[in-house]
């Protein structure tokens, strides 16, 4: 796969935006994607797609997870993910990130207020609008806990059969009634 993104030429898209180095705006940028539809921000290239990368890819990734902890609310850790890439030689930070299941994701010193909640337009995140923010939070609101979108997806019968032996429980897989 690293070979592969190496020879793309990187552009900015609705899922893809290009930073040289961590913005001041990060958080800003990391809710716009986690409010929409997801996406990925990758930290070492110019704008126009020039790989220049990142000189401390360790200080890049504890700076982003710094930003995550404590200038975001409601708690994304769970649907973004930080990696090292090596494109064209150079270290890159891709940030990943999920669309949150439990929106709006804000500022935290802004608040739930449309300055502090951002939404991916295009190649550009814009501040939502009051309109939106009721609508994100009515549709987090009337999701069922079943029905939404686990962070985890390790729900195998093997994942489950170790979970219950840490317990001490017993797991009977002949036991649970599924529908066809």
């Amino acid at each position: 796969m690293r070979k592969w993104v190496a020879r793309l030429k990187l552009v900015e898209t609705q899922h893809i935006e290009l930073k040289r180095e961590i913005p001041t705006d990060l958080a800003s940028e990391i809710i716009a994607f986690a409010n929409t539809d997801g996406g990925k921000i990758y930290i070492g290239v110019e704008d126009d797609g020039t790989v220049v990368g990142v000189s401390d890819p360790d200080d890049v990734s504890q700076r982003i997870s710094n930003i995550l902890s404590y200038a975001i609310e409601k708690d994304l850790k769970g649907y973004v993910s930080i990696e090292n890439e090596i494109i064209d030689g150079k270290n890159v930070i891709v940030i990943h990130i999920a669309r949150g299941v439990d929106r709006p994701y804000y500022i935290k010193s802004a608040g739930l207020m449309p300055k502090g909640v951002y939404v991916r337009v295009g190649t550009t995140k814009k501040q939502a609008s009051d309109e939106l923010i009721k609508r994100m939070i009515h549709e987090s609101m009337d999701m069922s806990y079943e029905g939404k979108v686990s962070p985890e997806q390790e729900m195998t019968f093997k994942y489950i059969e170790k979970k219950f032996a840490e317990m001490e429980k017993e797991f009977r897989p002949n036991a649970l009634n599924f529908k066809k």
